[in-house]
Parts: C-alpha cells; structure tokens; sequence
C-alpha cells in the first residue's frame, strides 16, 4: 500500500523497528526482564533463539533443563541448547513455556539479543512499515490460544531421495534412547 494513506490496523500494537547491518530488530522481554532486540525472522520455522552471551549472564537462563541440539540457517548447523523459556512477552502478549534455541557459540547469529520466529509471529497480522521502522501487530485470537509446538522427538532429517535420511540425534531426547543413530533412513512411516 502507499505509505501516505496507510492506517494502523484497528487493534493493532506498533513497535518501533530498530536497524542493525540490515536486519530489523524489535523490542522483546524474557520473564520480567527488562525488553532486548530481537531480530524480525519470518525465516525462523521455530519460536524463540537467544544469543550466547544473553543466556549465559543470567544463571535462571543459564540453569534451564535442556536437551543439545543442532540447528542453524545460513551460517550452517551449529550446536545449540533447546530449552524452554518461561515466558516472553512480544507487543503486550506474554506467552508462557517458549520453546527456544540457545546459541552455545558466542558468534551464531543473533551474536546479541533474540531472534523471533515464525511460531511466534503467525499469532499475529503483521503490517511492516519498512520505510518508518515500524511494525504494528494485530494479536488473532484463535492462533494466541494454540499451544506453541515443540520438538519432542530429538532427530533432525534432510530428503534423501524418497526417504528421510537422519543427520542428528540429540543424545539427551528419545529418538537417542530409541536407538536412532546419525546416517538411519526412514524409509516407511
């Protein structure tokens, strides 16, 4: 839409969109800490990633059970706690028991802050004005009250073909004590 005639969705909650090295950020808040920048993913298939550095200050982040993971995007797979944050709260909406990925290398992006996902995202309509840095989001009812999904199977998979070949299990969940191994292929479900 242009710009000049663009009005603000009714019921919608503008933040302010910071900029850095080309990514937006936005304010978020984990628990009743005060708000951080989180990058603007729609990219992101999870929910939540934080950065080293912003886990590893906090002991109650720090001490969250956990199960290792591999995960990534464009830098690649890298290793990575996934655990789930208590609450964190995006333009008022406080959502409660986030799955989040918890970056153990200090220069994974994001190297500062959060990164925002799509799980977390699509329980809003997003409106994104990139010219004023702004982004106004309109909470949906029906996607608030959907529980947050989370991987409670520990194996990640790549296409093979017509099958799923396994490329990590995470030695702490239950496709490792089901005995799955790296190099398995799925081949009929």
């Amino acid at each position: 839409l242009p710009r000049a005639g663009f009005a603000a969705p009714a019921g919608s909650v503008r933040l302010a969109m910071t900029r850095s090295h080309g990514i937006r950020k936005i304010p978020v808040a984990i628990g009743d800490r005060a708000p951080i920048l989180a990058d603007l993913d729609l990219g992101h298939g999870g929910a939540f990633m934080l950065a080293e550095p912003d886990w590893k200050a906090e002991p109650e982040l720090d001490g969250l059970p956990h199960a290792r993971t591999r995960a990534g995007g464009v830098g690649g797979l890298s290793d990575k706690r996934y655990a789930t944050l208590p609450s964190v709260t995006v333009a008022g909406q406080k959502f409660e028991r986030v799955p989040a990925l918890l970056n153990e290398i200090a220069t994974d992006l994001p190297t500062a802050g959060a990164n925002i996902g799509i799980d977390l995202l699509q329980r809003f309509r997003l409106a994104i004005d990139f010219t004023g840095d702004a982004l106004y989001l309109t909470p949906v009812a029906r996607a608030l009250a959907q529980p947050l999904p989370k991987d409670r199977l520990g194996m990640r998979f790549e296409l093979a073909g017509d099958r799923l070949k396994i490329v990590y299990v995470s030695p702490d969940g239950p496709a490792a004590k089901a005995g799955w191994k790296a190099g398995d292929l799925v081949t009929a479900i």
